[in-house]
């Protein structure tokens, strides 16, 4: 047998992975708190409920469904951290964060609301 997680031999979930799952746990619990006011968090925090509402539940009682919460928890929290570290802010009211809106020709907005006139270009 070897730990799931960190491949030592031994059980399949050992102390020192139980311990930084819990961690995880405790590190996305505190983001999910700080997150959701804007509209562009929305989907950060529903991922963050259902991997929390899963830690409660029945599935942190087996080693496989330590992993995959494990998993999916460490995959949040390095997406919030990207989110968060490389999004720029909004240059006129540097409150909310900048975002790309698809389409032709490519836009981008604030997801305050601000509004951005297009640059005029000489030809």
């Amino acid at each position: 047998m070897f730990c799931l997680r960190c491949k030592v031999s031994g059980s399949y979930w050992c102390d020192s992975c139980t311990v930084a799952l819990w961690k995880s746990y405790r590190l996305l619990k505190s983001l999910a708190a700080l997150m959701g006011e804007e509209q562009s968090e929305g989907r950060f925090i529903l991922s963050a409920s259902k991997v929390l509402e899963a830690f409660d539940r029945v599935e942190n009682t087996t080693a496989l469904g330590r992993y995959e919460l494990d998993r999916r928890a460490r995959e949040l929290i390095a997406e919030v951290e990207d989110y968060f570290r490389y999004t720029p802010w909004c240059r006129l009211c540097r409150k909310h964060r900048m975002e790309l809106v698809p389409g032709d020709p490519m836009t981008i907005t604030c997801t305050g609301g601000c509004t951005y006139e297009p640059r005029k270009t000489e030809q």
